[in-house]
């Protein structure tokens, strides 16, 4: 960072005369911005947080010390003029002039490991704020990563965080029935939450688990006794198609409903109104000899009228004849905001610029800007005019919640949540604030204070559709099927164009056998022009449920319009090769089953099932190689190791096909077809007392009642 430039100066000198006011330190941080001196930008955004935070701390204990003054004199029955009153409210941070001196030196090295390190002092020791003391902490060892001292201290402001945390009350653990521990490794299915802006913010991390299609794994189970070993083959099947159908969602992306930037706003004279058609049409261009006033007239009539780059002509016209011209600033800004309704964006940031040009001090347009470049995903460009626009309006919500929605796309969440709060306590009715918040909650795992942040968002604002949206996707994140599908389908009564909404009801439905609705909520979401990336999961979710409900044609038509969407995923072709196997088509499952094991060769499940297929088939040689895979991705699942007995037993390969029996009634010993082939194995080799324990262990696992 260079403070050599006269900028650089004034802004030190301010700092010298207001040390805790924060908009000394926050111009710091536009200097380092416009330097690109990235890693002391991130310096001054801890510094600055924390003398946020301390700022607030100091306001709370003022306005307690008021009250407290108060009701002491209330109580002591006295007049208030009879005592003097403490002020309830705080222009500044009270410094020491040890802490002063501290914090201008820092201002100097903002990545000064040891003026780190004092600041975190005294948060932790003077001010009890040892959140902000571990922050300066953190920072100070990415520039001093073996000061010992500094770790000292880091573990100190930790010891001190964890003892300001309330202790969590212990929770039972009920331990799992033996039937849902059977089914329990299917339970691992994860949805990262959706985001209004993904295209320019980081992955929320949260995740949940489902337990899904518990019923048709024991329906299936129950065909097994009446359908013998082929039946057993489906159930193996599909039970591992559930195992990674778990998986899959890991891989969501938040995709359609994203932190919401405000739109443009904008506060001069003029406002923009839709675009319209006047019954006497404007000159496109105004004649020559016109005065620079009736220029910028013309100018806006240009823009209402939908005209821009003619408005922009006329301004820049207007300019050439006067540039003290009054106002051209203001119609630069609404020629920008022409542009953004035009979705022109590049235009807009022209507009906006030429506007802040003629008039650096307009909030709006740094803000609308800011707007503009978010559109545009250039994170960096939003950041500078949002910042600006909080140095020049420091109590606008609005600018708190949009600078915080750019740290949020770039995974910066503390200061997102930072930014939110700050937001809401400026205005505690800021619905968007409320739902931007949640969204940041969910985002750092705290799901129960995410909820509660929405239901606000909702509370203040009923017709919120998109807070409705967050709420849903946080409570099917949490489980709460039931709430969920409540907060989505009010978000779609409140917008019906919104496809994102109805692949969670699609998804729901399907989850509850509702293989109808689900139908129907899928071609809802479709005809809305779906959601790239997870409109798949629904269709992938129907085909589930269509395999549970016996409607097989309809599982493979869903399965494969999954694959159609996103044909890189092995997971609907898993699922299609199981709804071909059970539609009789053999070959056609095969194909989906190799299919899946290209995309995905580490996928047990589908080697398993293709091995079992070419069995079926008596493709052997390739059978043997699909299930050898298959053990050596899951050597635990007896089902594999007998299969391959049979394969290697078909082929004439007695001792190999002997061992992989062995090893499947290992894991198993109730499996009877396993020990009925190893014994009639044993027996044509002339191994007759092999043969005949074998033999006896097949009845004991057929009769165990006779054990």
């Amino acid at each position: 960072m260079d403070l050599s430039t006269q900028a650089g100066q004034e802004i030190l000198s301010d700092i010298e005369r207001n040390t805790s006011s924060v908009r000394g330190w926050r111009n710091l941080m536009l200097l380092c911005f416009d330097q690109k001196d990235i890693e002391t930008f991130k310096t001054l955004q801890i510094i600055c947080d924390g003398l946020d935070k301390l700022f607030d701390q100091k306001k709370q204990e003022a306005k307690k010390e008021f009250e407290a003054a108060v009701k002491a004199i209330r109580e002591s029955k006295l007049k208030a003029g009879q005592r003097r009153l403490p002020n309830p409210i705080i222009t500044a941070i009270p410094l020491t002039d040890v802490q002063r001196v501290t914090f201008i030196k820092l201002a100097r090295t903002p990545n000064a490991s040891l003026l780190l390190d004092k600041v975190a002092q005294f948060y932790l020791e003077d001010w009890n704020l040892p959140e902000c003391a571990q922050k300066h902490l953190e920072r100070a060892l990415n520039f001093e990563p073996e000061d010992q001292h500094v770790m000292d201290s880091l573990a100190k402001a930790v010891e001190a965080l964890a003892r300001s945390i309330p202790a969590m009350q212990p929770t039972s653990v009920t331990a799992p029935s033996p039937e849902h521990a059977r089914v329990s490794f299917n339970d691992t299915m994860r949805i990262k939450l959706p985001t209004l802006l993904r295209k320019a913010s980081g992955p929320l991390p949260a995740e949940r688990s489902q337990t899904l299609l518990k019923h048709h794994i024991d329906h299936l189970n129950e065909k097994q006794a009446s359908r013998g070993q082929q039946a057993g083959f489906k159930t193996a099947n599909l039970g591992s198609l559930h195992q990674q159908l778990r998986t899959l969602q890991s891989k969501i992306e938040m995709i359609e409903k994203r932190t919401h930037h405000e739109p443009p706003v904008i506060k001069p004279k003029e406002k923009l109104e839709p675009k319209r058609t006047s019954q006497i049409e404007l000159p496109l261009r105004a004649p020559e000899t016109q005065s620079p006033a009736e220029l910028i007239s013309h100018s806006l009539a240009a823009v209402h009228e939908g005209h821009l780059d003619e408005a922009a002509s006329l301004c820049r016209r207007a300019l050439e004849l006067n540039p003290d011209q009054p106002l051209v600033w203001h119609t630069w800004a609404t020629i920008g905001l022409g542009y953004f309704e035009e979705r022109e964006m590049d235009k807009a940031i022209t507009a906006f610029n030429e506007a802040l040009r003629l008039e650096p001090n307009a909030v709006e347009s740094w803000f609308n800007m800011g707007v503009a470049y978010s559109e545009k995903g250039d994170i960096e460009g939003a950041l500078r005019c949002y910042l600006r626009s909080l140095f020049l309006s420091p109590e606008n919500p609005k600018v708190r919640c949009n600078l915080g929605a750019v740290y949020f796309q770039n995974s910066q969440f503390d200061h997102a949540e930072q930014c939110f709060r700050a937001a809401i306590g400026i205005d505690a009715t800021y619905a968007r604030a409320w739902d931007n918040l949640g969204a940041t909650l969910s985002a750092k795992g705290k799901l129960d204070e995410a909820v509660a942040a929405c239901r606000k968002a909702v509370e203040i604002k009923p017709d919120y559709a998109e807070a409705w949206f967050k709420l849903g996707t946080i409570l099917f994140q949490m489980e709460q099927a039931d709430e969920a599908q409540k907060a989505f389908e009010q978000a779609a009564e409140l917008r019906q164009d919104f496809p994102a909404t109805f692949v969670y009801l699609a998804m729901l439905d399907a989850r509850r056998g509702k293989f109808e609705e689900a139908e129907i909520a899928c071609k809802k979401f479709t005809f809305l022009g779906g959601v790239p990336g997870l409109d798949w999961m629904a269709w992938q979710e129907l085909a589930l449920a269509g395999l549970q409900a016996n409607r097989i044609e309809e599982a493979l038509a869903a399965a494969s319009r999954a694959t159609e969407l996103q044909p890189d995923e092995p997971e609907p072709w898993f699922t299609q090769g199981v709804a071909q196997h059970h539609a009789g088509r053999y070959a056609e499952a095969e194909n989906a089953y190799a299919h899946c094991v290209t995309i995905k060769p580490t996928m047990a499940a589908a080697w398993y099932n293709l091995g079992v297929i070419r069995l079926e088939l008596k493709n052997l040689v390739p059978a043997v190689e699909a299930m050898e895979h298959a053990v050596q991705l899951e050597a635990a699942n007896p089902q594999a190791w007998y299969h391959l007995g049979r394969v290697r037993e078909a082929l004439g390969q007695v001792e190999p096909a002997v061992a992989a029996y062995r090893k499947a009634v290992d894991l198993d010993a109730s499996l009877v077809d396993a020990w009925q082939n190893l014994g009639a194995l044993l027996e044509n080799a002339g191994r007759h007392d092999e043969a005949e324990a074998a033999k006896q262990n097949a009845l004991l696992a057929l009769h165990p009642q006779q054990a």
